[in-house]
């Protein structure tokens, strides 16, 4: 899990927990030290790739849901398709975390 006294900064790439998944993002405002807007990306079919949507994805997120940051994802094809190496380990600490904040 990620310390709550992490900061996070603009700019820094984040995976934020949701109740069906986890999902990466760019953090594009802090607002406060609980809450800071994030762009999201979509999965594709292939795990740990994603896509920028065609329609911007950009939320409030409050600090509780962040799961990850500071990974990079990789260009695989000209700035449409991104890998995030991570995903797997990303995936763990979500299975944790959800078992914990969003049981039935």
């Amino acid at each position: 899990m990620i310390p709550t006294d992490k900061c996070v900064n603009c700019n820094e790439y984040v995976a934020i927990a949701y109740q069906d998944a986890w999902y990466p993002g760019m953090v594009v405002d802090v607002k406060d030290k609980e809450h800071f807007l994030v762009t999201f990306m979509t999965p594709t079919r292939t795990l740990g790739q994603y896509k920028w949507p065609l329609r911007e994805d950009i939320q409030t997120v409050q600090k509780k849901f962040l799961i990850s940051v500071g990974f990079v994802p990789d260009c695989l094809n000209s700035g449409r398709l991104w890998n995030v190496k991570e995903a797997q380990t990303i995936d763990n600490i979500y299975k944790k975390y959800s078992l914990i904040y969003f049981k039935d």
